[in-house]
């Protein structure tokens, strides 16, 4: 499933029935939606689940640690913690991660 039925199909499962009941076409105005939010910029943010996926992000990256409620940044090969001067090899991290941010 692509991101614009995957945005449609969020969209729709979050509507209450009496907005279902009152369009002739919700599914259609879901994936209007949909493309509109797309359009706009939203991007799904990537988890990150192994060790080698974590290695593979570029120096600079920023990652969003649930496990740990906080995000850190790689730098010279490993993980600094923002507002935090901890610094974690991707060995130790504990994942998933979600990427906030990658160098272009």
């Amino acid at each position: 499933m692509g991101a614009h039925e995957e945005l449609a199909t969020v969209i729709g499962n979050f509507r209450d029935d009496w907005y279902k009941v009152k369009r002739m076409a919700p599914a259609a105005i879901d994936r209007d939606e949909a493309a509109a939010i797309l359009a706009a910029g939203y991007r799904k943010l990537r988890t990150v689940t192994t060790i080698e996926e974590l290695d593979a992000l570029a120096e600079g990256s920023v990652i969003y640690l649930t496990e740990m409620t906080g995000a850190a940044e790689k730098f010279e090969n490993v993980w600094v913690f923002i507002g935090n001067p901890t610094t974690v090899p991707s060995a130790n991290t504990p994942l998933p991660a979600m990427v906030l941010y990658e160098p272009s």
